[in-house]
């Protein structure tokens, strides 16, 4: 989670609960068996590869044999069941009847139904850029200038490169992130209520630990493909994610967010937005449903949710970055990896290795040109730390520096990694629902729906979320 959306993580993590077998439940409690009988329902939906008809079915019939019911309780569980009834028609590729839910729920739009069902087809026809050309035409050459236009959509500055970063590096952090490792629990990423947290590594100091290297690595290849993007950037702030995909389609799912400077919003009423110049991904599995990152053009402060979106679709060592100021999440999908795995081992690390267990793991960079100062408090999980040293915290341990050249500059090779879409956002038709919202106008709707921003109230919905946590925002 990012910015403002902490808020809703904390209050929705707080009602979910992850059993042995990482089944997951809204609340802990209900107060009656329609409740239960109804969420139980819900896990119907989202356990298992993929959504079941028969299971949506059984809900439809449910909530229409339950359309009297008016109690607080009851109504809170049905607008978490409709939400996730949406998400999962849409991923089927049945926009009309996940339309039908959204509308009593009050959104007026979602995300195109190309969003999440994508066909075979388009998968294959994947792109470089948002141009559709070759990104060496689009390199300046020996003696002459670069110039960029400010107009240009900022979607059309994002890359991929393939083979990001060398093989005995990528197996280090696939061993350091694998399941169960000290990484995850010293950080108690798995409980519930855990906040986000960061660390920050100053390119100027030598790298102390393998990610670092993989920093120095990964700073140079960006800045060699991209020098007016990457230019003034002088720290790295850091953090890891671990989705399993084993046992819910949607487990792979991430929130539509920006990249802030998390500590922002910790104290004040009257804020600027900082975000990095550059935000970036490097995936380390590609295990399970393929569930692509979107990036969109929408920035923060212009009052509408965005017109264009790509789809950058995850694989082994792929490495992709976007301007930072850019709204981007996960997206849940039943899709395989459209591209078939290569038998170079240099691109996929040891795939019958124990550590790719069937989760989607991605080290997350953000280059910052600003002065972003990191916190040296030990007691403390939370964003924008530095590296423990001496503090009782082993997880570093896991990542040993292995002393490669950071200097060499090897060839770069471009991912065609990317999907256009547009149109970004859809209305959604109310003809069906007369009633709209009015069912719900007891309940804070915010408080009872999953935190993940796929469909929208208004055209101002990212703007109205910081709102909600802060009395002024300035967008930088």
């Amino acid at each position: 989670a990012r910015g403002p959306m902490l808020k809703y993580k904390g209050k929705y993590r707080k009602r979910m609960k992850t059993n042995e077998n990482k089944k997951r439940s809204i609340y802990r409690v209900t107060k009656s068996s329609m409740e239960s009988d109804l969420l139980e329902l819900v896990d119907g939906i989202i356990l298992g590869d993929a959504p079941s008809k028969d299971a949506l079915q059984k809900m439809e019939q449910f909530l229409l044999a339950h359309q009297a019911n008016t109690d607080d309780m009851y109504l809170a569980c049905e607008c978490y069941a409709r939400y996730m009834q949406a998400l999962a028609w849409l991923v089927l590729g049945q926009g009309e009847r996940s339309d039908s839910h959204l509308s009593r729920l009050g959104f007026r739009f979602r995300l195109s139904r190309n969003v999440f069902h994508i066909t075979e087809s388009e998968t294959k026809r994947c792109v470089t850029n948002l141009e559709n050309h070759n990104v060496e035409s689009m390199r300046k050459t020996r003696g002459q200038k670069r110039k960029y236009n400010a107009s240009f959509n900022p979607l059309s500055k994002a890359r991929a490169i393939e083979n990001a970063v060398s093989l005995p590096l990528l197996q280090t952090l696939q061993a350091g992130f694998r399941s169960g490792s000290a990484f995850w629990t010293e950080h108690k990423y798995e409980e519930a209520g855990s906040g986000f947290f960061s660390y920050i590594y100053n390119l100027k100091d030598p790298p102390g630990t393998a990610i670092e290297e993989v920093i120095q690595n990964l700073y140079c290849k960006a800045t060699q493909l991209e020098p007016e993007l990457m230019k003034g950037v002088s720290k790295c702030e850091w953090w890891a994610h671990r989705r399993s995909c084993d046992s819910m389609w949607s487990a792979g799912a991430h929130q539509l967010h920006f990249d802030t400077d998390e500590r922002t919003f910790e104290s004040a009423s009257s804020i600027s937005l900082r975000h990095p110049k550059v935000s970036s991904i490097l995936y380390l599995s590609e295990q399970g449903p393929l569930c692509p990152t979107l990036l969109t053009d929408k920035v923060g402060g212009t009052g509408s949710l965005g017109t264009q979106g790509l789809l950058a679709w995850p694989r082994c060592n792929r490495y992709v970055l976007f301007p930072g100021n850019l709204l981007h999440g996960v997206i849940p999908t039943v899709r395989k990896h459209p591209i078939e795995k290569t038998e170079n081992t240099h691109a996929t690390g040891d795939t019958n290795n124990a550590e790719i267990d069937g989760a989607r793991v991605t080290l997350i960079l953000a280059w910052w040109s600003e002065d972003i100062k990191p916190e040296s408090t030990a007691d403390r999980i939370g964003p924008c730390q530095s590296v423990p040293k001496g503090t009782g915290k082993t997880w570093p341990l896991l990542f040993p520096k292995l002393g490669e050249d950071m200097q060499s500059r090897p060839d770069i090779k471009f991912g065609t990694a990317f999907t256009k879409i547009q149109p970004l956002w859809e209305p959604i038709s109310t003809d069906d629902n007369p009633d709209k919202e009015d069912r719900y106008n007891s309940l804070v709707l915010s408080e009872h729906i999953p935190p993940l921003r796929f469909f929208a109230f208004t055209q101002s919905e990212f703007e109205k979320t910081y709102k909600q946590v802060c009395v002024s925002v300035n967008w930088d």
